[in-house]
């Protein structure tokens, strides 16, 4: 009897099978077994994490409470029944999701992830552990909160949900339930089971047909087993601010189909039946999150942050109403989507007539003095808008005002919004110029053909989209308001009169939590004057001006890209630069990058006599201080820039680890990189360049896991590709070796770019530098099937450093697809004794032997390679191949 009443209490309140007859349920203080699983109070995973009580059920698996020995702090444990997985193999590819997807992100309000593990074919996420329970507790014991207090929550769950879908991933399944709270009601966006990482889906029902996400929150969308994307999240965010004011779901029913029907049938109830004192805007915001049809849905989650900032700003404030606008202040990431209810619409204040139509889906909204906050100003002209268009509707229109006249130019006191860019893409806006000229001049026409042609058409690596900005700019606090409204990292603005053009450019939007914003400026914005947009260019500046926003947001890959286009157009600084400071120091220290270092290690110097605390100035003068060779006063630079970061500045490190392979010191290198990853753990870059140097000592165990986590992580270069591929043939994994070539050739079409970015390492031509890039040539014309090209790199490669084995078998692989096997069997003779353990060089030198009628070297060669480690990888693809062989083909698809 007491067994039966345990396990009836246990299943109703876990949902889990216990047997206490074998272990004893009780309070779970023993332990209990789970059907197909094993778990054991106290027992310890992964040498670290000790197992506790179950404390809940999440979207796939049970969660325990952990204990970290080694941080000695507790945990939270998820894992999947043995049973379930068996049952639903498609839970496996969910856990795994949640584990990538949590990985990725990583927010002061979405729970962390700690670890994943699998140890005695058990999986285990190992988690932040959030004691505060979840808002699903919360809203039990008080099912209305109070209105600040859903702000509040609202506007940390939209500051999550941005930075989740900026990395293109949906949750598809927000509700009470997977929002934890802290002690001090901090909401952390939990349970990313069913997350889809990636474009848009059509993944809401599942393999079994069951409907991913719970009934109540899912989207119109979603219940039709439709395609979805982040406008699914904005639908059950909606939701959930609509349970936390009315105290109930909008859409409650008795029966699940019941529940579906509603959703996508019946309009939203009225909220101010239940609560009567819900703001008006925020109503209107709930109901166009709740907008069935999503292509009228309110169309970014940033918006809904807007909006939701603003209604609390005027809350504070006092007001009720319309909100004045104020600085876009608190999230420095914005790509914004324009509202369905601002397309076409310019607002101006104090104007008689508020709505002005536009030519493109672009909005505009009031400017403002800069505040402390970054949504309030697209949120309180969103506010501003949703009224006068209501008033207009009301009245019956514009008052008889033509609508098919030509667009007009936003005027000076409006910000603009633009068509947005896609993630990874990298905004400058060129705003209207203002005319002091006796006669208007097509002046920005052609510096926006001029931008577009030579940045989007003549340097597409870089990713830089132009837009144009119908707005006018006269005042730097307004160039940078427009751009960081537009998610821009930088705005072009000026004026020009009868004989000369003046152009600003700003900063916008940039990530960093090391530098203030009176330092980016300091370094990014100048003043640039020309003569003929026809015949002179900018493109340098905005170039040399992407170079340093990379570096300050710690982006070490790509501002090596935006180097390279500073070097592309290197030749063109026919501008005049009219500001002083630092931010023209900047300027003609690019612009003298390339022709003449002695002059850009002297504008560094110059600009640290201006301000000797700003950290982007050594570091610079560090890298060009590497170019020519003075490695000790570049590494003492790095290290000055370190210091005023707190030493939290990943490319610092980066760049020591570069000087310290000038200096040939490999290991030192490795552990700068260590220390680069310590601090931004989700860059693939530093990952890749460790494993790459891993691979160069030999310790391919290591290599391997460094260069999977970069690929994994999203790498968008085919560095580490190149040399997992090498370490794929080195291990006999052929088919791993074609797959990693197919994806340099489909997604990384220019192998060259690779050997063009090592050419801009610091330390030029030095000798490993060179190494590097004549090393990466010969991989690249191997794949691009240039083989002759290929050997003479490898050969230009081996003049320098000798003993890397790869060379010799990426030389006698060219040479064999050349039908030169002669000389390809001396090459692989050169590599063996280089390495005699590589054992990939015997089955090729077997091969030549063989084409030369050498049958008994063949085979004793071949006899060798059935002894190594490797054999077994090596033997499966003999099995799969057609002609039961391996050839030099194989390899590069000669």
């Amino acid at each position: 009897m007491y067994d039966y009443i345990c396990t009836a209490i246990i299943d109703a309140v876990c949902g889990i099978s216990c047997h206490p007859c074998i272990y004893g349920c009780g309070d779970f203080g023993d332990g209990y077994f789970l059907e197909g699983s094993l778990v054991v109070m106290g027992e310890i995973i992964a040498g670290r994490f000790e197992l506790g009580e179950v404390i809940g059920q999440g979207g796939m698996g049970l969660v325990y409470h952990g204990h970290d020995l080694q941080l000695e702090q507790d945990v939270a444990i998820k894992t999947i029944k043995k049973e379930v997985m068996m049952e639903d193999p498609e839970l496996m590819e969910r856990f795994e999701r949640e584990g990538e997807a949590l990985r990725q992100l990583n927010h002061p309000n979405i729970v962390k992830m700690i670890s994943t593990v699998q140890e005695n074919e058990e999986y285990y996420l190992v988690l932040e552990y959030v004691e505060g329970g979840s808002l699903l507790d919360l809203l039990r014991k008080s099912p209305q909160l109070p209105i600040e207090r859903i702000l509040q929550i609202g506007l940390d769950l939209a500051d999550a949900l941005t930075r989740a879908h900026r990395l293109k991933i949906i949750h598809r399944d927000i509700k009470p339930a997977n929002i934890l709270l802290t002690k001090d009601g901090v909401p952390r966006l939990t349970d990313f089971g069913v997350a889809r990482i990636g474009k848009t889906t059509l993944g809401t029902i599942t393999k079994t047909g069951a409907v991913v996400g719970t009934y109540s929150y899912l989207s119109p969308e979603a219940c039709e087993g439709k395609r979805v994307d982040a406008r699914t999240d904005i639908w059950s965010f909606g939701v959930v601010l609509y349970e936390m004011l009315a105290g109930r779901r909008p859409f409650e029913a008795d029966t699940q189909t019941a529940v579906l029907l509603d959703i996508m049938t019946k309009p939203v109830p009225d909220i101010l039946e239940f609560r009567p004192d819900t703001p008006p805007q925020l109503i209107s915001l709930i109901l166009r999150m709740l907008e069935k049809d999503k292509e009228k849905r309110i169309s970014s989650v940033r918006l809904v942050g807007a909006e939701l900032e603003a209604i609390l700003e005027m809350l504070s404030s006092g007001i009720r109403g319309s909100v004045p606008p104020g600085d876009p202040g608190r999230f420095r990431t914005p790509t914004p989507s324009p509202s369905p209810f601002m397309e076409g619409a310019t607002i101006t204040p104090g104007s008689s007539q508020n709505i002005v139509p536009q030519s493109s889906p672009s909005a505009v909204l009031p400017s403002s003095p800069a505040k402390s906050r970054r949504w309030i100003g697209i949120g309180a002209g969103i506010a501003v808008l949703v009224i006068a268009a209501g008033v207009l509707a009301l009245l019956g229109g514009t008052g008889g005002e033509d609508q098919s006249k030509a667009p007009e130019a936003a005027p000076t006191s409006a910000i603009v919004l633009v068509d947005p860019v896609a993630p990874g893409e990298n905004m400058v806006l060129v705003a209207n110029l203002e005319n002091l000229a006796s006669e208007e001049r097509d002046v920005k026409r052609f510096i926006l053909e001029d931008l577009t042609n030579r940045l989007e058409t003549g340097a597409p690596v870089a990713q830089i989209r132009i837009r144009d900005y119908n707005g006018l700019i006269t005042s730097e606090e307004q160039a940078v308001e427009a751009a960081q409204a537009n998610g821009a990292h930088l705005i072009v603005w000026g004026n020009y009169d009868d004989e000369v053009i003046n152009l600003n450019i700003s900063p916008g939007v940039v990530e960093t939590s090391l530098f203030d914003r009176s330092q980016i400026e300091e370094s990014i914005a100048v003043r640039l004057r020309i003569e003929d947009p026809r015949r002179q260019t900018i493109v340098m500046p905005v170039a040399s001006a992407m170079v340093l926003i990379h570096t300050i947001e710690d982006r070490a890959f790509e501002a090596a890209i935006s180097l390279l286009v500073v070097e592309q157009y290197a030749a063109n600084n026919d501008f005049e630069v009219v500001s002083a400071g630092v931010s023209a120091n900047f300027v003609r220290y690019f612009s003298t990058y390339f022709t003449d270092p002695d002059t850009a290690i002297e504008e560094m110097t110059a600009g640290l006599r201006i301000d000797g605390s700003n950290p982007v100035l050594y570091l610079q003068r560090g890298n060009i201080l590497a170019n020519v060779g003075r490695y000790t006063e570049a590494e003492r630079d790095f290290n000055s820039a370190l210091r005023l970061t707190n030493e939290q500045w990943a490319i610092a490190y980066v760049l020591l680890a570069n000087n310290a392979v000038l200096l040939d010191n490999i290991q030192a290198a490795i552990a700068r990189y260590t220390q680069a990853i310590e601090i931004e753990p989700n860059d693939w870059f530093p990952y890749s360049a460790r494993g790459s140097f891993y691979y160069l000592e030999g310790d391919y165990t290591n290599a391997r896991a460094d260069l999977e986590q970069s690929i994994g992580i999203g790498a968008n270069s085919a560095i580490p590709y190149i040399t997992s591929n090498m370490l794929a043939i080195r291990e006999g994994r052929i088919n791993d070796s074609i797959a990693l070539l197919n994806t340099v050739l489909t997604d990384f079409p220019d192998p060259t770019l690779t050997v063009r970015l090592s050419s801009l390492l610091p330390g030029g031509e030095s000798t490993n530098n060179r190494y590097f890039t004549v090393s990466t040539s010969a991989f690249s014309n191997m794949v691009l099937g240039q083989y002759e090209a290929a050997i003479e790199n490898a050969d230009e490669a081996l003049a320098i450093r000798d003993d890397i084995a790869d060379l010799y078998m990426l030389k006698g692989v060219a040479y064999c697809i050349l039908g030169e096997y002669e000389e390809a069997e001396a090459v692989y003779s050169q590599g063996i004794e280089r390495e005699p353990d590589f054992t990939m060089l015997y089955l090729l030198r077997a091969e030549v032997r063989n084409k030369q009628g050498n049958l008994a070297g063949s085979l004793e060669d071949f006899q060798v390679a059935q002894q190594s480690d490797i054999w077994p990888n090596v033997e499966a693809i003999l099995a799969e191949s057609d002609a039961g062989a391996l050839s030099c083909a194989s390899f590069f698809g000669g």
